[in-house]
């Protein structure tokens, strides 16, 4: 009974905030009310409400009907989603009084280049998971199946394909006839999986669960129109964003030009990843559609998260999808601004999702680790051991070392990663002890990050008040709770030293050959050279700028 009240006002809470920001929200922004008379796609609208209905009846109330089955696939999916650009796109060139252009010669020349881009999307995701599922089962015994062990595989062979062409890069061969064989020598060599992944994507049938209801396909219905939408709009000969044009979408057109490395600038592995479209394919369209795949690969590994390890129910998952998808953030990268956030964010989803593996393994081989721990000493790694059968056993470490791995790439994609970086190991320290370990990883983190003065990056550091105080308190306080936690569990302690500092080890590995070019362009030994190389600009502090403003 207590709970039932208690459930009753939260609810209430909840619903009267919900609608109390609305209302403000709406009053603040009168502006949106003439948006709803302006609205000028009724028919549209009208159109695809009637689309969704008509196929939620076909697909899951007419159970007789075999060819459904045909249809309810990967392939599927895709008509579907080319049904709605050829819809949308109809109904906005008549509102426009431009519906003379859907000739059917620009109607097969459009769709010809809608599916053209999709193919090329797909043979490079083909071929990095292809590379991912190679290495994982080859070192890590990766035996799994689902939607999470694919985009990790995913994840891990695109950060094989970007370092295999960073080399190309450095010696000056960044070209079509090296990149072409990069990307189909995984198909050949692991071509039974490379087989089973067509097929999956392609004609198996979808697995629904029979809780499938009309909301659940309307929230899918929704986010697949989004996506075809803003996949129609990067279609274009140059991206539309001030962020793309100068930086995002500039640098992969110079190590186009160049057919190598470029001088300066931070590491920037998705770029690379990005220029392949240009250098494999001479398609701009296909390079701003890498910045777009993303959003989308985001969106299969949260589908996964949700389901494989918090068993949510399909429905709150695809409404919770094209929750996230609506978000400005996420929305305007998929179509105007393209930059490299979202490709971040899919790597360093893939590395949380691995954190979740190893943690279920954790909780699940507590026993066995315990013996592991009275019989080990020092700091001697639990690698991976080779068997029989020349395969490797599926280990702790080995979760680490992969965590380590896609984490350095993140890393050389953006360095906002360090922030996740330091997060996962205080929470790997929070699974091994307790809210104290957890804690003192933190502040220790935090007082590392202002004593090498990472804040001097962005010019802010002269702002932060009495920070060289503040950065040994920090320090002391985190290097105390960590003491107190070593001290009171002497055996853990040395395990979660080693954890660290593997996880840290193969962390760096991914950005050792960044570093390595950096260095060769600056030709010194520094933080600032290692991590940005040589600037051919001028450098901005907002210090300088301040004395110079007030002088």
């Amino acid at each position: 009974m207590g709970k039932t009240i208690y459930r009753g006002i939260l609810l209430f809470f909840i619903s009267f905030w919900a609608i109390f920001i609305l209302l403000d929200y709406w009053q603040q922004h009168p502006n949106y009310a003439q948006i709803i008379d302006l609205f000028q796609y009724t028919s549209l609208f009208l159109t695809l409400l009637g689309t969704l209905l008509f196929s939620y009846v076909i697909f899951f109330e007419v159970k007789s009907f075999e060819a459904i089955a045909f249809i309810k696939n990967g392939l599927g999916l895709f008509l579907l989603c080319l049904f709605l650009i050829l819809l949308s796109l109809f109904f906005y060139l008549g509102k426009t009084n431009t519906t003379s252009v859907l000739s059917e010669g620009s109607i097969f020349q459009y769709l010809s280049k809608i599916i053209l881009t999709a193919l090329q999307i797909y043979l490079i995701m083909w071929s990095a998971y292809s590379y991912g599922d190679l290495l994982l089962k080859r070192f890590f015994n990766w035996s799994k199946s689902g939607i999470v062990v694919s985009m990790v595989n995913i994840a891990t062979g695109i950060m094989v394909i970007v370092y295999l062409a960073f080399f190309a890069a450095l010696f000056n061969v960044l070209k079509w006839f090296v990149i072409l064989p990069i990307l189909i020598l995984p198909l050949l060599l692991n071509y039974k999986e490379a087989l089973h992944f067509l097929k999956n994507t392609t004609i198996q049938p979808l697995e629904i669960s029979s809780k499938f209801n009309l909301f659940g396909y309307f929230s899918l219905f929704c986010l697949l129109w989004l996506v075809s939408l803003n996949f129609v709009q990067i279609l274009g000969p140059m991206p539309l964003g001030w962020d793309s044009l100068t930086l995002y979408a500039n640098l992969p057109n110079l190590l186009y030009d160049y057919e190598g490395l470029v001088k300066g600038y931070q590491p920037y592995n998705w770029s690379l990843f990005m220029s392949l479209g240009l250098v494999a394919f001479g398609s701009t369209e296909l390079m701003l559609s890498i910045s777009w795949l993303g959003g989308i690969l985001s969106l299969f590994i949260l589908y996964g998260i949700m389901r494989d390890y918090y068993k949510a129910d399909d429905n709150f998952i695809f409404f919770a999808l094209l929750t996230f998808y609506c978000i400005p953030s996420v929305g305007l990268q998929s179509f105007l601004e393209l930059k490299v956030d979202l490709g971040l964010l899919f790597a360093l989803l893939c590395v949380f999702a691995v954190f979740l593996d190893w943690l279920n393994h954790e909780n699940n081989t507590k026993k066995a680790l315990n013996k592991e721990q009275n019989s080990s000493k020092g700091f001697v790694f639990f690698l991976p051991k080779a068997q029989n059968n020349g395969k490797y056993t599926l280990g702790l470490d080995a979760h680490i070392i992969l965590m380590g791995l896609l984490s350095g790439f993140a890393f050389g994609i953006k360095f906002t990663t360090l922030f996740s970086f330091f997060a996962l190991l205080a929470g790997i320290w929070f699974v091994l002890f307790d809210n104290k370990a957890f804690l003192g990883v933190f502040l220790a983190a935090f007082a590392a990050m202002l004593i090498v003065k990472l804040d001097d990056f962005s010019g802010l550091r002269g702002f932060h008040l009495s920070v060289g105080l503040v950065q040994w308190i920090l320090f002391l306080g985190g290097v105390g709770l960590l003491a107190w936690t070593v001290r009171h569990n002497m055996t853990k302690a040395i395990r979660g030293i080693r954890i660290s500092f593997l996880y840290g080890f193969f962390f760096f590995i991914p950005f050792l050959p960044w570093a390595t070019k950096n260095y060769m362009e600056a030709k010194k030994l520094s933080v600032d050279a290692l991590l940005n190389g040589k600037q051919d600009s001028p450098i901005l502090d907002i210090r300088k700028l301040d004395k110079n403003l007030n002088k």
